[in-house]
């Protein structure tokens, strides 16, 4: 949330420099970020994620599934996912190479192997062969 506060901070400021009005975003402004999911809203994703990996699933729903199984494992925030790449997979899918990215460049980058659950390594090679 900080980073989009950031950007909005620095959008008003254009806006205001250059003379123009107020950004209008959405029906009520900003967004309200959302809690944090707990432990039971976490476990029933794993849950659901499980029972769509026994079934068939269009591609977008096996990417989307793929996803969610490497931020459950991993937790990567959204540019160090986008950044991931296939060299980042271990041999057999059992561990993912994240690179970490500290917000604002503070703190130490903490790259590490993250093993993969049984349903991260499922997932994952359910979707490799669509990207192929």
């Amino acid at each position: 949330m900080a980073t989009n506060e950031a950007r909005a901070q620095c959008l008003d400021l254009l806006r205001e420099a250059s003379g123009l009005p107020a950004l209008q975003l959405g029906a009520g402004g900003r967004v309200k970020p959302q809690p944090t999911p707990d432990f039971a809203g976490l476990v029933a994703l794993r849950r659901q994620l499980d029972q769509d990996l026994g079934g068939a699933m269009s591609p977008g729903r096996t990417r989307l599934t793929a996803v969610l199984a490497l931020v459950l494992d991993v937790a990567p925030r959204a540019g160090e996912l986008v950044a991931m790449r296939l060299s980042h997979l271990a041999p057999e899918n059992t561990a993912v190479y994240m690179q970490r990215r500290p917000q604002h460049g503070t703190g130490e980058a903490d790259d590490d192997w993250f093993e993969l659950s049984e349903i991260g390594r499922a997932a994952v090679e359910h979707w490799l062969p669509l990207r192929a």
